[in-house]
């Protein structure tokens, strides 16, 4: 079900992975051009979670490229994050929080958001304690409750050769 406290959460989770996706793949083992992590979710008309890892690379790293980022959501679910890296991930998220709050377009989005969701609005201004609350321990809960690598669908798209 939706809630800010589910989408702190994710954004955290999906965050830290794509650190560990920039930092593993590209930086350390130069498999990847570029990457995109990603999640959505919704309550209506049935409620889903859709958690999305996108890159471009070499079409022969490809195979590779899957297995180091299956190794890395699930360390993600068997070990408590780094806490240095989780400790520039929520400073990062709360920089960009403090930046949302200037813009209508953040509160707009987030109390239509809210509202379609029958969710409380004034749970919008939790979001800093939200991600002060972040732990370790409950990204690694969390990580294990919501990424279920046994349902995902791998789609490679390759390019046109001449």
């Amino acid at each position: 079900s939706y809630s800010e406290a589910i989408i702190a959460e994710l954004e955290t989770i999906s965050r830290l992975i794509e650190v560990q996706v920039f930092q593993a793949m590209r930086e350390k083992l130069g498999l990847i051009y570029s990457s995109e992590v990603d999640y959505k979710v919704v309550s209506q008309p049935e409620p889903y979670l859709n958690f999305s890892f996108k890159t471009t690379c070499n079409p022969q790293n490809v195979n590779r490229v899957i297995s180091e980022f299956y190794k890395i959501v699930n360390d993600i679910k068997l070990n408590p994050a780094d806490i240095g890296m989780l400790a520039g991930v929520l400073q990062s998220q709360k920089r960009v929080l403090k930046e949302s709050l200037r813009e209508n377009s953040y509160w707009a989005e987030k109390l239509k958001k809210n509202i379609m969701e029958n969710q409380n609005i004034n749970d919008i201004l939790h979001s800093k304690a939200l991600i002060n609350k972040t732990t370790p321990s409950i990204v690694q809960t969390i990580a294990g409750k919501y990424l279920n690598l046994d349902n995902s669908v791998i789609i490679i798209a390759n390019p046109k050769k001449n």
